[in-house]
């Protein structure tokens, strides 16, 4: 008890030195995803509460909120320094930032600043006192890094359990102040998780072709649970897969909610994409004397003799043919064969034309091959060949 008495006076004492008021004051309201709250420690001034809703706290209302981008704004209280502000502040040592979190990655970074260390002891002026007390608290840094979820180190938030854990250093006249106390300080969702949905792929997907959805959720505690099938089952991988048997078919009924505040769900499904699912593409490739007797998949054409190349093709939309030519080992295919070398539209039913040899094309094979394609991984590619065999005119079809 005696001990404790001490302590009390102590800290009383330092409230007199350093010239503090301790007079209420309103922070402006926030647009924000959650509060925070509960008392910090420090040996040096004692406890920092973060919320006038804590139990025992005074000089309120006030609290800290987070924005869905992760700063950190309001105030904490001391009942012997005062006011500690998060936000809104400018001129800081080291080039550090206003106070932020990452409620993904728990990373905690930036300053604040106990606002009896100003000039005018309220922080409506960046200019430090004139007796070598300027305030500041540097949340994580180079001595006390974050992201240690052990809460050795500095500050950091620890998703799974909403709670902020480690040091943050105020200087030789607030110290060391402890987050992770035996009331500790926590965050305190209060708007529902955002998400939004991507596609591997959206268009011209083939039946039997698969796409993966991910998720990417933000805003609560950092920590999702998914549903995929409108709220019926939930867990906590954020990617589907479906598979395509047929034509047509819609994506999935996505919802996320926050894992530590279960209450708290996303309203609507987002839009996953329009995946269009069409049939396979297919198609045909024959060789004939004339196009209407192109009926072969492999002819004889004696020199000095034409042929014709006939397709039927089935494409879906986005779909692109190439054409070649495969001549015989060591030679080259004629040049005057254009009708299929520069072809680009192989969609429906066409053909050549008469495309001749001469005296002096070389004998041999030659292979005619088509392919199509979307240029879409897991879509179907077709590809279609025929082949002609240049030989002694006598040896033709005629």
């Amino acid at each position: 008890m005696y001990k404790k008495t001490i302590r009390i006076i102590a800290l009383c004492t330092l409230s007199l030195l350093l010239g503090v008021t301790i007079v209420p004051r309103l922070t402006s309201a926030q647009t924000s995803v959650g509060t925070i709250s509960g008392w910090a420690w420090s040996g040096t001034i004692g406890w920092l509460s973060a919320n006038s809703s804590d139990a025992g706290a005074g000089g309120g209302p006030y609290s800290l909120s987070v924005d869905s981008s992760g700063n950190i704004t309001g105030d904490m209280w001391s009942p012997n320094i005062g006011w500690v502000q998060f936000g809104g502040l400018s001129g800081f040592p080291s080039s550090g930032s206003n106070a932020a979190v990452n409620l993904s990655s728990g990373a905690v970074t930036g300053w604040a600043r106990a606002c009896a260390g100003t000039a005018n002891g309220d922080c409506s002026s960046m200019t430090s006192r004139s007796d070598g007390w300027d305030g500041w608290i540097e949340l994580s840094g180079t001595n006390h890094a974050t992201g240690d979820s052990t809460g050795s180190s500095g500050v950091t938030y620890v998703p799974s359990t909403k709670q902020f854990v480690g040091y943050a250093w105020g200087g030789p006249v607030v110290g060391w102040i402890q987050f992770n106390s035996p009331t500790p300080v926590v965050f305190n969702p209060t708007a529902a998780p955002t998400v939004a949905c991507s596609p591997s792929t959206t268009t011209h997907l083939s039946s039997a072709g698969t796409v993966t959805f991910t998720a990417s959720a933000s805003g609560g505690s950092g920590v999702y649970d998914y549903s995929w099938d409108g709220g019926v089952t939930w867990v906590s991988g954020n990617t589907d897969t479906i598979t395509y048997s047929a034509p047509g078919g819609s994506g999935p009924s996505l919802y996320v909610r926050d894992h530590t505040t279960t209450s708290l769900q996303s309203a609507a499904s987002p839009s996953c994409g329009a995946v269009t699912v069409t049939a396979p593409a297919s198609g045909a490739l024959l060789i004939g004397p004339t196009a209407a007797t192109a009926t072969k998949t492999s002819l004889p054409v004696g020199r000095g003799q034409s042929f014709d190349i006939k397709w039927n093709n089935t494409l879906p939309s986005g779909y692109t043919c190439s054409p070649s030519v495969t001549p015989p080992a060591g030679q080259s295919a004629p040049s005057n064969w254009t009708a299929w070398t520069g072809q680009s539209n192989f969609s429906g039913t066409g053909d050549t034309g008469l495309m001749p040899t001469n005296s002096s094309t070389p004998l041999g094979k030659y292979i005619f091959t088509l392919y199509c394609s979307d240029g879409i991984p897991g879509d179907a590619t077709i590809s279609n060949s025929v082949n002609m065999n240049v030989t002694a005119s006598s040896e033709g079809e005629i």
